[in-house]
């Protein structure tokens, strides 16, 4: 009996320099002590891009659309983010992808390129969007299944079975652990996906939601806001780009659960989750010192023929074009203007493709300009603005 006793006298004291050494190096059952995650939804329109910073790292989910790369840029200039550890694509969709190759032209560091481990419309191959974006840095992309990890912060949820219908649901779905609590990241997954999840008898439970799909009809079924029952739910949307979301059925189920709802139409840059010991806020975000619109810098002149563009400043002033980017909306084509250009004061500048010629900037496709089919040519300047933008009719 005596050993017994002392085994347990052990047992105590060892549970005692366990915990000490525990409060000591300042870590809680939730994670580090005084531990803060926070989850920014950059309002995007109709898409998804998502800044995770905790821990002292950052991680970009999905891109959003090319054309809104500016927004992306200028929140992660204003949060001071010159390096991710991570980015991870959800699946395919334009309005998650497209911001990818804009991301890897740019002067932001990449640790690791993540992707859903399915993919219906592109498999493994070199068109797969992230696949892309990664060679353009001399990457590989790492494809996550259901049941990895990402850096002790991330487990991975879905893909566990590959969709035959669309890359929807092929979603990657991952928990995030961090702050103390949970935040579910859903992609577009669909009911389908869900039922999936739902049946695999993965934890749903979560302090914050990432609505899917933008909190259209075909998701956030009553079975899995049972499950996941959020204190706070994220929705990015824009009911003028996607009419009908968010969906009112969506929200009442969300409601019958007692979850309190965020919409990023609802705030002007986007919407900061927050989670730490005290619990779970969310709050909107602006911009910092946003300048006016320019007025003085237009697409002037476009030559189908010559596939070629010019632009003209204007104004009496030169104006920096740093972060600015032209994009073609029939093949998605996606230009940078190099850091450090300038159009001086009522100078004009010629940007075409590889078959234009001399330009002033090669916009290095091999067709820019679409011959035979309208094509709209839009430039953007740093904070994601259409500044000018013209329709080219072959």
């Amino acid at each position: 009996m005596a050993g017994v006793r002392i085994r347990r006298a052990c047992v105590g004291l060892a549970l005692l320099v366990v915990l000490a050494g525990l409060f000591l190096s300042g870590c809680t059952a939730g994670g580090e002590r005084g531990e803060k995650a926070e989850v920014l939804v950059i309002n995007v329109g109709k898409g998804d891009a998502i800044l995770v910073k905790t821990r002292g790292r950052a991680y970009l989910i999905d891109a959003a659309k090319a054309e809104r790369w500016g927004m992306v840029q200028s929140m992660l200039k204003q949060e001071g983010v010159t390096s991710l550890n991570g980015v991870f694509l959800t699946h395919t969709d334009k309005d998650h992808a497209g911001g990818l190759t804009p991301l890897a032209q740019s002067g932001i560091e990449v640790g690791a390129w993540y992707a859903s481990g399915y993919c219906l419309d592109y498999g493994h191959g070199e068109k797969h969007p992230a696949v892309q974006a990664a060679a353009l840095r001399g990457r590989e992309v790492t494809w996550l299944y259901a049941g990895d990890g990402v850096d002790g912060l991330f487990d991975v949820l879905a893909p566990s079975v590959a969709a035959t219908d669309k890359d929807d649901n092929n979603s990657l779905v991952m928990m995030l652990n961090a702050g103390g609590g949970k935040v579910l990241l859903t992609g577009d997954m669909e009911f389908p996906e869900e039922e999936v999840l739902l049946n695999s008898g993965a934890a749903l439970g979560c302090d914050i939601l990432k609505v899917a799909n933008h909190a259209d009809n075909d998701t956030m079924s009553e079975a899995f806001a049972n499950a996941a029952r959020p204190k706070l739910a994220l929705i990015s949307t824009d009911p003028y780009e996607k009419t009908g979301t968010p969906d009112a059925g969506l929200l009442s189920r969300l409601e019958a659960v007692g979850t309190q709802v965020y919409r990023t139409d609802f705030t002007e840059a986007g919407l900061r989750a927050t989670l730490e010991a005290g619990g779970a806020k969310v709050e909107s975000v602006s911009w910092n010192a946003r300048p006016a619109r320019c007025e003085t810098v237009s697409i002037s002149e476009i030559d189908v023929a010559g596939d070629r563009l010019t632009l003209r400043n204007a104004g009496g002033e030169a104006v920096a074009l740093d972060g600015w980017y032209l994009y073609s909306s029939r093949g998605g084509e996606f230009f940078a203007f190099p850091a450090g250009t300038q159009l001086s004061a009522g100078a004009s500048a010629t940007v075409g493709g590889r078959s234009a010629g001399t330009v002033d900037f090669l916009w290095d496709e091999k067709r820019v300009i679409h011959k035979s089919k309208e094509d709209v040519l839009t430039l953007y300047d740093s904070w994601g603005r259409a500044v000018s933008s013209v329709a080219a009719n072959g």
